[in-house]
């Protein structure tokens, strides 16, 4: 597990690309749970921003197999839905690719959602 400054870094970073230049891959499943949710893909865009320590799961890890590009993991609850969040950056030039945005497939732990409760 990463440390809370690192998490924190990387959401800044990812604030950052995301203002200049984000995209939603068109995964099925990530179009079906945005219709599914009533949501758009500015809507997506404007949770994802909103991401906090508490909503870390896991990262950095590889986007994918055959990728070298780091991702992080988030989990959000819109509506009452689990939400999977898969995002990665790129500084240079800035730009944020969310991988994933569909309902979770599996539990997921969030190792600093109590520790975040408790600072409010």
């Amino acid at each position: 597990m990463v440390e809370r400054a690192q998490v924190s870094l990387f959401l800044d970073q990812m604030r950052a690309c995301a203002t200049c230049n984000f995209r939603l891959e068109r995964r099925t499943k990530n179009m079906e749970t945005l219709a599914q949710l009533g949501m758009t893909i500015k809507d997506a865009k404007s949770r994802i921003l909103r991401l906090t320590l508490n909503d870390y799961v896991s990262g950095p890890t590889p986007r994918s197999e055959n990728s070298s590009q780091e991702a992080w993991v988030f989990q959000l609850e819109i509506d009452g839905v689990v939400i999977y969040v898969k995002v990665s950056i790129r500084l240079e030039p800035a730009r944020c690719l969310c991988v994933s945005f569909h309902e979770a497939e599996r539990p997921m732990m969030r190792p600093y959602a109590q520790e975040a409760k408790g600072e409010r």
